[in-house]
């Protein structure tokens, strides 16, 4: 009996220090700096700051097609395969969208009118640091990503005591711009899933041509409604 329980006991103890192993590999992805910390209200400053940004690009591949987003003085444009899928200008003074499929473009009659708010995103990509009520927030540190400084920030939801998910958020410190996010679903204290998200950003590298509005001549014209998005 004494063997069975001492033999328990070690299996609890190698179990806790894999775990516990585990959970620090799983968590430890860069050298982090904290000797300074950010309030929550700094770094919603910082993320406010970010929606107004107005000089970057965005890439992804996805089902091994490439999509690019350039945006630059208010202007959005969106290419699938170097092939244009959406030009947008969102300035409030001459706000436009059009969809292009082939050799059609679609006007958005009613874009003129579509408000977006920045209440809990960047250019409609959600962000739950600004979301207070539903999550609770963390400031990680600093570290470095292609040279620049970045900020890490943590949002940690509060609707269930046992599951936990945990967004990880990584902000250029220079322009306020999410660069990156890493989903964490945890179980109690372990880690059952993450995920990470880069979104490919790039600054100050926009050019004229790739935010030019298309030649309409150049497509047969019809009208549609504001569809639906996929922001990343």
């Amino acid at each position: 009996m004494k063997k069975f329980i001492c033999s328990i006991i070690i299996l609890i103890i190698l179990s806790i220090t894999f775990l516990t192993i585990r959970e620090i590999k799983i968590n430890t992805h860069e050298k982090i700096d904290n000797s300074m910390t950010m309030s929550q209200d700094d770094v919603l400053e910082l993320l406010k700051k970010g929606a107004t940004y107005n000089n970057y690009s965005r890439t992804r591949i996805n089902n091994e097609s490439k999509e690019e987003l350039f945006y630059k003085d208010g202007i959005l444009a969106s290419y699938l395969d170097s092939k244009i899928q959406y030009w947008m200008n969102l300035s409030n003074e001459n706000k436009e969208m059009i969809l292009f499929n082939n050799e059609t473009a679609s006007i958005i009659e009613d874009f003129e009118n579509i408000e977006f708010s920045n209440e809990f995103s960047q250019l409609g990509y959600y962000i739950a640091i600004f979301d207070t009520n539903n999550f609770n927030f963390e400031y990680i540190g600093k570290t470095t990503i292609n040279g620049r400084t970045t900020i890490i920030a943590k949002s940690v939801s509060k609707d269930n005591n046992f599951s936990k998910m945990e967004l990880k958020y990584y902000i250029d410190e220079l322009t306020g711009v999410v660069i990156k996010r890493i989903n964490t679903f945890k179980f109690l204290c372990i880690t059952k899933q993450t995920q990470s998200f880069d979104r490919g950003i790039k600054f100050d590298n926009v050019t004229d041509e790739q935010i030019r509005k298309p030649n309409l001549n150049d497509y047969e014209i019809d009208t549609s409604h504001f569809p639906s998005l996929e922001i990343w």
